[in-house]
C-alpha cells in the first residue's frame, strides 16, 4: 500500500465542494451525517463501490469526537486525501478496446466481474440509461466512453447489428 498525498483543492473544486455541501446539509447547521457524507462523496464524481464507501464513511466518522456529524473542513481534509482523478477519455477507450468489449453482452459480462463488480440491478440500470436492450448489438466505443465520462448523459448509445 502506498501513502497518498493531499490534492490541491483549486478554486473551482473548492466552490463545487462548498455548494454541494450546502445542498446536502439540509438543515443548514454546517454538519453532515454518514448518509449525507456518502451522498456528497458520490455527488462530487467519486466512483466507489458501496462496500468501500461504507468503510470510508465508518473510518472517517470514528475519528471524530462525537462520531455522528462532520463539518466541511473535516470533509475537505478527507476528500483531499482520498480524491481519485477521473480517468481520461483515452484511458477508458483503451480499456474497452483491450478488454475486447464489442457487444452489449460483452459489456454486461465485464461489469459483473472483478472486485468492484456491479449488481444485476446496477447493470440493468446502466443498460437502461444507455438504452442498451439488444445483447447482441455492437457498441460504438466513442458513445460508450461519452456515457462513462458523462459527456452526453441524455444521449443513447448507438448500437449496430
Amino acid at each position: 500500500m502506498f501513502n497518498r498525498t493531499h490534492i490541491k483543492i483549486d478554486e473551482n473544486l473548492g466552490s463545487l465542494i462548498l455548494e454541494s455541501f450546502k445542498i446536502v446539509d439540509q438543515n443548514g447547521d454546517g454538519m453532515i451525517d454518514r448518509a449525507q457524507f456518502k451522498l456528497l462523496w458520490r455527488s462530487l464524481g467519486q466512483v466507489i463501490s458501496d462496500k468501500n464507501l461504507n468503510t470510508l464513511a465508518e473510518e472517517s466518522f470514528k475519528k471524530l469526537e462525537n462520531e455522528q456529524e462532520m463539518d466541511i473542513s473535516t470533509f475537505i481534509e478527507i476528500f483531499s486525501l482520498k480524491y481519485i482523478h477521473p480517468p481520461s477519455t483515452k484511458s477508458i477507450y483503451d480499456a474497452f478496446n483491450i478488454l475486447g468489449i464489442n457487444t452489449v453482452n460483452d459489456l454486461r459480462k465485464i461489469l459483473s466481474k472483478g472486485d468492484d463488480k456491479l449488481s444485476d440491478e446496477q447493470i440493468n440500470r446502466f443498460m437502461e440509461i444507455g438504452n442498451l436492450r439488444d445483447s447482441n448489438a455492437y457498441l460504438d466505443y466513442n458513445d460508450l466512453v461519452n456515457l462513462f465520462t458523462n459527456k452526453n448523459p441524455d444521449k443513447s448509445l448507438k448500437v449496430y447489428f
